[in-house]
C-alpha cells in the first residue's frame, strides 16, 4: 500500500532526520494504545526528549516547552514501536532498511547471516547516517555438522557464501568451540537452526548459558524434544511446524510441558507468514520471483532480496511434500495454541529473506495471521510485535511500550489496530530514536 511514494518518504524521512534530531516533540490529542494491557487513553499529550519518552498525561496537564514540534494526533492511535523478531539482514540488503522503518518496525532481531556487514549497517542506523531499525544480532548459524555437508554438495551456488558462514556442530567439542567463537564476536543471540545430536546440543546449550548467550532456534529433533529444549535451556523456539509434538503427547504431560514453558518464559516465534507462504500458487512464486508480478508489493523488494530467492528457488525441489508439510503446519498450529493457553509468550517475526516475503508487510500479514489463525486479540498480537521482543532480551522497562522513560520508538496510526489488526498498516507517522521520520501530510502543524 505504501509503494507509490516509497522513494518521496525515503527523501523525506532524511530531510526529518536532520532538521528535527534535537527538537523535543509533542504528539497531543491523541489515543494512546500503550501496550501494557490498560484501556486506550484518548485525549493524551506524549512529550519525547533526547529520544525518551518524558511524558504521558492528558490533554493540558504535560507542559509543553518553547520551541517543541507539535504533532497533532486527534483521531489517530499511538502504539510502540514494532519488532520484527526473526529477520535475515544480509538477504534483504543495506537499502532495503528503511522500507522496513516505513512501516512502523523500529526494532528486529536478525538471526544470522553476515555478521560484519550487518554489524556496519547497524552502527551506521545508530549514528544516524541510514534509517534503519534498532539490530540485535546473531552471530554465524550453528548447523548440524551432517545436514549443513549435504546441503553444502547441492551447489547452490547464490547459497554459497551463506553456508560457508554456518558453523557445524557435531560433537561436544566442536559445540563449546563453536560457543567460544560466536562469543567472542559480541553477538546478542546464538542461533541453532539444525540440532546436532543430543550430547552436543545439551553441551552446546550449557556453554552459551555460561557464556551468557540467548539460544535461539527451530525447534530439536524428536530425540531431544521439547523437553530436552525446557531442560537445557533454549530461550525461543522459531517456526511451528515442530510444535506438533505438544499434541501427539498423553494430556497430562502436554498440560505439564506447558505449564513449565510458560513458567520458564520460553518464547515462541511462529512465523505464520512464513509457513503459510509455502502453499501459495507456484505460478504466483516464479512471477513473485522473476519480478514479473502485478503485485504493487514488489516495488519493496530489493535486488539483494530478489537473488536470495532465486537461490532458494533452487532448493524447493528438496522440501518436503506440500502434503506433509500441510500436515506439520496443522499439528503446529494445534500445538501452538496449547501453549498460549497455558500463558507461553509469543513474538512476532516473519523469517524475512524466505520466499516472497516481501520486508515491512509481511510483518503486518504476521500480525493479521496471529489474530485470524491463532485466536490472539489485536492488543495480544501488539504486544508479540512490542513488550515480548522486549522482555525477551529484558529491555521491558527501556523499550515496548508508551510510557515515561521509554525509549521514543512510535508509531502514529489513523485507525484504531484494536477494532481490526489490519489498521496496523494504516501508517500516518513513525519515530524512531526520537526522531520523526515518516509523516503523511496533515499529521503536523
Amino acid at each position: 500500500m505504501f509503494a507509490p511514494v516509497v522513494q518521496a518518504l525515503l527523501a523525506a524521512a532524511a530531510l526529518t532526520l536532520t532538521v528535527h534530531a534535537q527538537t523535543p516533540v509533542a504528539i497531543t490529542g491523541v489515543t494512546v494504545i500503550d501496550g501494557t494491557g490498560r484501556a486506550p487513553q484518548p485525549g493524551t499529550t506524549v512529550l519525547v526528549r533526547d529520544g525518551r519518552i518524558v511524558a504521558v498525561g492528558r490533554d493540558g496537564t504535560v507542559p509543553i516547552p518553547a520551541r517543541t514540534q507539535r504533532i497533532v494526533g486527534r483521531g489517530k492511535y499511538l502504539i510502540a514501536g514494532l519488532w520484527d523478531a526473526h529477520v535475515h539482514l544480509s538477504a534483504l540488503g543495506r537499502d532495503g532498511l528503511p522500507t522496513l522503518v516505513q512501516h512502523g518496525i523500529t526494532s528486529v532481531r536478525d538471526l544470522g547471516g553476515n555478521l560484519a556487514t550487518v554489524r556496519t549497517w547497524r552502527d551506521a542506523a545508530e549514528r544516524g547516517d541510514v534509517l534503519g531499525p534498532r539490530m540485535r544480532l546473531a552471530g554465524p548459524i550453528v548447523e548440524n555438522a551432517f545436514w549443513l555437508k549435504r546441503v553444502r554438495e547441492l551447489g547452490v551456488a547464490g547459497l554459497a557464501r551463506d553456508l560457508e558462514e554456518r558453523i557445524p556442530v557435531s560433537t561436544d567439542a566442536d559445540a563449546v568451540k563453536a560457543v567460544d567463537s560466536i562469543a567472542a564476536m559480541g553477538v546478542d543471540v546464538l542461533k541453532l537452526r539444525n540440532a546436532p545430536g543430543t550430547s552436543a546440543y545439551a553441551a552446546l546449550l550449557a556453554a552459551a548459558q555460561r557464556k551468557g548467550l540467548r539460544v535461539a532456534g527451530h525447534q530439536p529433533n524428536r530425540s531431544i524434544g521439547l523437553a530436552g529444549a525446557l531442560a537445557a535451556g533454549q530461550r525461543s523456539i522459531e517456526h511451528i511446524e515442530g510444535l506438533g509434538e505438544v499434541e501427539s503427547l498423553p494430556a497430562a504431560s502436554r498440560d505439564s510441558i506447558a505449564r513449565a514453558y510458560a513458567a520458564a518464559e520460553i518464547w515462541i516465534t511462529p512465523t505464520l507468514a512464513a509457513s503459510f507462504g509455502r502453499f501459495v500458487a507456484e505460478s504466483v512464486t516464479v512471477a513473485r520471483v522473476a519480478g514479473t508480478s502485478s503485485d504493487a508489493d514488489l516495488s519493496l523488494v530489493t535486488e539483494t532480496l530478489r537473488a536470495f530467492w532465486r537461490a532458494q528457488r533452487e532448493l524447493k525441489a528438496y522440501d518436503a511434500p506440500l502434503e506433509q508439510y500441510a500436515g506439520m503446519v496443522t499439528g503446529g498450529l494445534a500445538g501452538l495454541r496449547v501453549l498460549r493457553a497455558a500463558g507461553v509468550k509469543l513474538m512476532a517475526g516473519t523469517d524475512l529473506g524466505v520466499l516472497t516475503l516481501t520486508p515491512g508487510q509481511s510483518l503486518h500479514q504476521e500480525l493479521k495471521l496471529l489474530v485470524d489463525s491463532l485466536g490472539l486479540t489485536p492488543l495480544e498480537a501488539i504486544q508479540a510485535a512490542t513488550l515480548e521482543p522486549a522482555r525477551y532480551f529484558g529491555q521491558g522497562d527501556v523499550m515496548g511500550t508508551v510510557e515515561p522513560g521509554r525509549l521514543a520508538d512510535l508509531v502514529l496510526l489513523r485507525a484504531n489496530p484494536l477494532a481490526d489488526i489490519r489498521n496496523i498498516g494504516a501508517i500516518d507517522l513513525v519515530m524512531l530514536r526520537g526522531r520523526v521520520v515518516r509523516t503523511t501530510e496533515g499529521g503536523r502543524r
